[in-house]
């Protein structure tokens, strides 16, 4: 790597531990080399799919940052998204990775057709409480071509929805059967940021990345997108 240059390696594949024994074996060659890069996941990676030790090998390859994609707490919607996320393994997950110095952020995603007020506390209660560094909330958004629609459109949420999800471009998408309005919405994921960002942890990987004006900058501009701002809708 040194004699190419290259000093980082971004690795956008988000079933890279699919195969838990695989994805050691890929950590443990790089150390083998002697390669010494930084890798980091910012795609997210299965945060069901580790163990321990498959977290010491990716830290000493030179692992700095990886998201993990928790999405929603609740059993239901995570069926009808296909995801089946173990949870609680997660949780572990999210724990090892600080324990090894790896930074994590955490997604997730509100606004389920049908979604109630107790299932989106759930999901930001979890979030507010894991061992992150960061995280990000999104709003779920039915764009044309993704499973969610046609499930929405075959009525998987619910009674069927007519193909035709009017106001993507506005603060937040006309899902059908929605539960919550958008601006409860809005206000239950601004808090979540509050709490989640005053804690001493976040709070410190926060400021730890104002090292220059640069990334003092850009942390300003996220921290206006997240708490300011309501349009941030869900492509994950």
């Amino acid at each position: 790597m040194s004699a190419f240059g290259v000093e980082a390696l971004m690795v956008v594949d988000d079933i890279f531990n699919f195969d838990i024994e695989r994805a050691k074996e890929i950590c443990r060659d790089i150390v083998a080399r002697g390669l010494r890069i930084h890798l980091q996941f910012p795609n997210g990676v299965r945060g069901d799919r580790f163990d321990e030790e498959l977290v010491s090998p990716m830290k000493k390859a030179g692992t700095h940052y990886m998201a993990v994609a928790i999405e929603t707490v609740s059993d239901k919607y995570q069926k009808l998204v296909r995801k089946n996320l173990k949870i609680e393994q997660a949780r572990r997950t999210i724990g090892w990775a600080g324990k090894h110095g790896i930074e994590v952020c955490g997604f997730f995603m509100i606004g389920f057709p049908g979604e109630t007020l107790e299932e989106v506390r759930g999901t930001l209660d979890f979030a507010v409480s894991a061992l992150l560094d960061s995280m990000f909330v999104s709003f779920v958004t039915p764009f044309k071509g993704t499973k969610l629609r046609s499930d929405m459109i075959a009525g998987a949420f619910g009674e069927p929805a007519a193909d035709d999800f009017a106001g993507l471009s506005e603060l937040f998408p006309m899902i059908h059967n929605a539960v919550l309005p958008p601006g409860m919405l809005v206000r239950l994921r601004r808090r979540a940021y509050w709490r989640f960002y005053l804690r001493p942890r976040p709070l410190a990987a926060l400021l730890g990345r104002m090292t220059n004006t640069r990334n003092i900058r850009k942390v300003a501009r996220a921290v206006v997108r997240r708490i300011a701002e309501g349009n941030l809708a869900s492509v994950n």
